[in-house]
């Protein structure tokens, strides 16, 4: 069925390995209960309030402690409970889709259980939604803290989320392979919060520019060399999560938090990225109607169809087709090749301490710098870790990607984001409609998110 609310659960067993798939599950506390410890299924109706935006006048979040125990003497673990691992999974790392990635992952998840004697029940939630990870997870803590999983992948600016809230578990000082130097900076960035480490990456993606050889057999090195080809160059304009602005106000020299920690825009660099978008409507780079893109989703159909011959957009999307008419390379900034990152993580969310330390070593099992190399590759992802990209198979694409990677930065934090990003859009739309010119542009985004001076 396509609703998310409503799909069959069923279930694949292969030795030691089971398999289990989404259900449906009521809207009330009772139903939520019985879809937890009775069937196995999904839950996949959230009962509480979504979060609500944190106004930027508030200081960052402080972290709560780590979810309660279910400990050994209050609710004691059988052995068949000990040696049974839960993991949570979205349908596109699905070990049973029967991909190139998906048998990869599979046959790892074989291993580790055939060689630490354990049994794996790998349940396939959605990626977002009142059914989704993050979601689930915060119902389950509540209503059945006992049906947690052991480890939960999500994507990093969701751990952030589940981090704030005490859902998962930190690393520091457990994880072998966190301590390691082979990681990419924005990977290893990727896995702390407020400095302390929640997770370990296994799957990366950065804003990339992607380019049809055939029609620009010299792609530009910088924004002026890209205004000047007078071809449109995609973007998601209408996102109201602005990255690639953010992106380029950074790069200008822009500040993203005051002295005190809220989030904060400076008017000089911002004009001048906002200026960059005036001249580009002006010389049809950003012609109008790219203002309807409010996803890259949106973005990168536009891109398939062939209404422009490059486009800024995740390297994810590049991987994962490898089309023949495209070439990857970095997005210029302001001041050289520099990209947001982002990407998925491990998380260590298995509430009975006795079996926290296989929950761990499975993770680390999963982030195995060859093992990563070939899932990653098969998966469509960038790769977290320098052994896993020169590991690839496709050594070509390997050297095209090697400098990229080290460039790459980690995203803003989710706070910068849900306030700065509106403004900015907002912003950038007002620009590229020519409603206002980039200046007063700038100074009306830099008065919306100025905090009150008290007394």
């Amino acid at each position: 069925m396509n609703s998310a609310r409503s799909e069959t659960c069923g279930e694949n067993r292969i030795p030691q390995v089971s398999f289990l798939k989404k259900t449906a599950a009521g809207l009330l506390l009772a139903t939520l209960l019985s879809a937890v410890l009775l069937s196995g299924c999904q839950i996949v109706q959230s009962i509480l309030p979504p979060t609500a935006t944190q106004p930027s006048n508030l200081p960052t979040p402080v972290i709560p402690p780590p979810p309660a125990e279910t400990s050994a003497t209050s609710t004691p673990a059988g052995p068949a409970e000990s040696r049974t691992l839960t993991v949570w999974l979205p349908p596109q790392f699905d070990p049973n889709s029967d991909t190139p990635a998906g048998n990869l992952l599979r046959a790892r998840l074989t291993s580790f259980a055939d060689e630490n004697n354990v049994t794996l029940n790998i349940r396939i939630k959605s990626e977002s939604g009142a059914a989704g990870l993050l979601e689930t997870l915060e119902i389950t803590s509540v209503a059945a803290p006992s049906a947690l999983p052991a480890l939960i992948a999500l994507p990093r600016v969701d751990m952030e989320t589940a981090a704030l809230k005490g859902l998962v578990y930190p690393l520091t000082g457990l994880s072998t392979e966190l301590v390691k130097d082979d990681w990419y900076h924005y990977a290893a960035a990727m896995s702390s919060v407020q400095g302390t480490a929640f997770c370990l990456p296994f799957a990366g993606d950065a804003l990339m520019l992607l380019y049809r050889p055939s029609r620009l057999p010299v792609p530009a090195k910088d924004w002026q060399g890209i205004l000047n080809t007078n071809q449109p160059l995609i973007i998601p304009a209408g996102d109201s999560q602005a990255l690639l602005t953010l992106e380029l106000y950074t790069a200008a020299g822009g500040a993203l938090q005051d002295d005190e920690g809220r989030p904060t825009l400076d008017e000089i660099p911002l004009a001048s990225v906002l200026q960059l978008y005036q001249r580009g409507a002006q010389l049809s780079t950003f012609p109008f109607w790219m203002t309807q893109f409010t996803n890259d989703a949106l973005a990168w159909q536009a891109y398939r169809e062939q209404r422009a011959n490059w486009i800024v957009t995740w390297a994810s999307n590049y991987l994962s087709e490898l089309p023949a008419d495209t070439a990857i390379v970095p997005l210029p900034s302001f001041t050289g090749p520099v990209s947001s990152g982002d990407g998925w993580v491990w998380c260590l969310t298995d509430p009975q301490a006795d079996r926290r330390a296989i929950s761990l070593q499975l993770a680390d099992y999963l982030v195995d710098s060859q093992f990563l190399a070939s899932w990653t590759a098969a998966a469509g992802y960038l790769p977290t870790r320098p052994t896993s990209l020169a590991a690839w198979p496709n050594s070509s694409l390997s050297a095209s990607l090697q400098q990229m990677l080290v460039d790459v930065q980690l995203r803003p934090e989710n706070e910068i984001v849900d306030n700065l990003g509106p403004v900015l859009q907002e912003a950038v739309l007002q620009v590229l409609q020519r409603q206002i010119d980039s200046a007063a542009a700038a100074k009306q985004a830099v008065e919306k998110i100025k905090v009150p001076k008290g007394p």
